[in-house]
């Protein structure tokens, strides 16, 4: 089952479109929220930008609407992210979620102390793995 914490490659990639289109109509986050015919927050479209929130299909269409901009606009890229996330192995999966949690860490001594750790543990695997067996 997919972690909560992981974000969903499609809802990012449409994030980053939105972000791009709205600075590109210098429009500010506050400002794209409030024009929504339902108000939300600034950090409720940064929410969005993140793809930390799905955006739902009937305000995608409103956000066009306020951007001047098509869905297929919105959606561009989307069809290469899919193709991307469909080639990514399970491994691969799991080193990108460590990476996204490692990188939503906000405190410098945390991300060295964790980079410490993984070291460790890998050195730590590879002498386990690599020593020799006593002679007989």
């Amino acid at each position: 089952m997919k972690n909560k914490t992981e974000l969903n490659p499609i809802d990012v990639q449409i994030g980053k479109t939105l972000k791009m289109i709205r600075l590109d109509r210098k429009l500010t986050r506050a400002q794209l929220g409030a024009a929504l015919s339902e108000p939300i927050s600034q950090q409720a479209i940064e929410r969005y930008e993140n793809g930390a929130n799905r955006i739902a299909a009937s305000t995608l269409v409103e956000l066009t609407r306020i951007l001047k901009c098509k869905v297929a606009d919105l959606l561009a890229g989307v069809e290469n992210t899919i193709k991307a996330f469909e080639d990514i192995t399970l491994a691969d999966r799991k080193s990108i979620n460590l990476l996204q949690h490692y990188q939503a860490v906000d405190i410098p001594e945390i991300q060295e102390a964790i980079r410490n750790l993984t070291s460790a543990i890998a050195l730590g695997l590879a002498k386990h793995f690599t020593r020799s067996k006593p002679h007989e």
